[in-house]
């Protein structure tokens, strides 16, 4: 043992042979510390496993494969392209703000890869056109807003249409109000586009149109949806009829409804019973006189000869007694009224021969039959002569004749006729005789609106004194046809 301070003790042979073995301070500046080493050049001898990194590929970030799990994860996800999906769907509200489309003269371009959901304001009828087909099974929809003055239309895509309550294969239906709003829709099925138009926003809803029956209507209705399953109209009226055989007819039942009434029998009359109309045999009394009556009853008849007439004691009208009492003598007569003492609904007698409201009556003195409001006859009138009674009419200024008066008027010119006019006037022929006075000289102007005369001219009237001149009128309902006869 050498007296040597452990710090001062010197390599041992055996510890000096063993550092030999070592790296040098040299070599020892070569290493790497344990901590934080920094290395340089190319390491090698080191294994992942060894720094505990077994299950490390050495791989860029852009090349890392999928892993399992994102694997997994993506194959419960559906793929953008053509999904399909299995369960309940549910998704948020769709929400996506219109691609706002800028006419470009009357073309409106809609591109479907910008989005199906558009708007546009129309700056005038405008045409629709895709910049390119939307694929098929594509839904589209475009708000149309109309400009300030209103009425733009809207023409459709090339392409086949059809158009939701309309026949149009080329335009739809818009509001025509300025600045109204429209959401036009579409449903494409890569051969056809279906549209519908939602219009009329925040007002009532626009009347149905209405449909031609002749026109819009084909096959037929059946009765229980309101038609009569016919084509014809004979077929029409027996479907609906109450009637089922020859000779019945229809009355009004319980609250009006159309009810059938069999035919009668032969001789029988159509009556009344509780308000209904029914059959039955005439009734004794049916448009006869009852016994006793007179002539002033309700139904009533009077004439000369006969027992039957006093021995029935029909009437008590003394009809046998002109030869013992004259002053009784009850010649033919006839009369129906409504009520005894009533004025006559029908009559006849030897005066007259009267039909409510007009009575024509004889002459006793002359045989004339009077007709007081008019006859009217269907067929010909043959007569030996006819009298006219001539309404007289004194000249004024403003000279107007009522047409309905006769068809032959008498003026006497008393002063000029600077208008001359009708009233009442009926297609006819009339006849207007103009009189000078005494003095003469007086003219007459006639009317000029839907006039003719003969030869063209309007005629000037004979001035000299108590001169006549006969103007003859045929009226066809538009026209007056005129011709004069001068200086009688």
């Amino acid at each position: 043992v050498d007296n040597t301070t452990d710090l001062n003790k010197p390599i041992s042979t055996a510890t000096q042979t063993a550092l030999d073995a070592k790296a040098s301070n040299t070599d020892l500046a070569l290493k790497a510390p344990l901590a934080s080493p920094t290395f340089t050049g190319t390491v090698s001898g080191i294994t992942k496993t060894m720094v505990g990194l077994g299950n490390v590929d050495n791989t860029t970030d852009l090349s890392k494969p999928i892993s399992t799990a994102t694997q997994t994860a993506l194959d419960a996800k559906a793929p953008l392209a053509s999904p399909t999906f299995t369960g309940t769907v549910t998704s948020p509200i769709y929400a996506s703000t219109p691609n706002p489309i800028s006419p470009s003269g009357s073309t409106i371009t809609w591109d479907p890869a910008k989005g199906l959901n558009a708007s546009v304001t129309l700056t005038g009828n405008s045409t629709l056109a895709f910049s390119s087909a939307p694929v098929s099974g594509t839904y589209g929809t475009l708000v149309v807003t109309q400009p300030a003055g209103g009425g733009a239309t809207l023409t459709l895509p090339s392409g086949t249409h059809r158009v939701l309550g309309s026949t149009s294969t080329t335009t739809v239906g818009l509001s025509t109000a300025g600045n109204a709003v429209d959401i036009v829709s579409f449903y494409y099925n890569g051969s056809t586009y279906y549209w519908n138009v939602g219009q009329g926003y925040g007002t009532a809803a626009p009347a149905a149109a209405a449909t031609n029956l002749a026109t819009g209507v084909t096959g037929t209705l059946s009765i229980a949806n309101g038609g009569t399953n016919a084509t014809t109209k004979a077929a029409a009226f027996d479907a609906l009829s109450p009637m089922t055989a020859s000779g019945d007819i229809i009355y009004g039942g319980t609250s009006g409804t159309g009810t059938r009434l069999g035919k009668g029998s032969d001789g029988q009359v159509l009556t009344l019973a509780s308000g209904l109309p029914t059959w039955a045999a005439p009734t004794a009394t049916a448009m006869r006189a009852a016994a006793g009556s007179t002539y002033n009853d309700a139904v009533g008849f009077s004439f000369i000869g006969g027992d039957w007439a006093r021995n029935t004691g029909m009437f008590n009208d003394f009809p046998d007694e002109g030869t013992t009492n004259p002053a009784r003598i009850s010649t033919l007569k006839f009369r129906i009224a409504s009520s005894a003492g009533a004025p006559s609904i029908f009559e006849i007698a030897p005066s007259k021969v009267s039909v409510l409201p007009t009575t024509a009556s004889t002459s006793t003195t002359t045989g004339a039959l009077v007709v007081n409001g008019g006859v009217g006859v269907a067929g010909s009138v043959t007569a030996k002569k006819y009298t006219i009674t001539a309404p007289t009419v004194a000249a004024a200024a403003t000279t107007t004749l009522n047409l309905s008066d006769g068809n032959l008027f008498q003026v006497t010119l008393g002063t000029n006729i600077s208008t001359l006019s009708f009233t009442n006037p009926t297609p006819g022929t009339y006849i207007i005789e103009f009189t000078q006075d005494g003095t003469g000289s007086k003219t007459v102007t006639f009317p000029t609106t839907n006039w003719k005369w003969s030869g063209g001219t309007i005629p000037t009237i004979t001035t000299g004194a108590s001169k006549t001149d006969i103007v003859t009128i045929i009226y066809d309902g538009t026209t007056y046809y005129a011709a004069i006869l001068q200086n009688f």
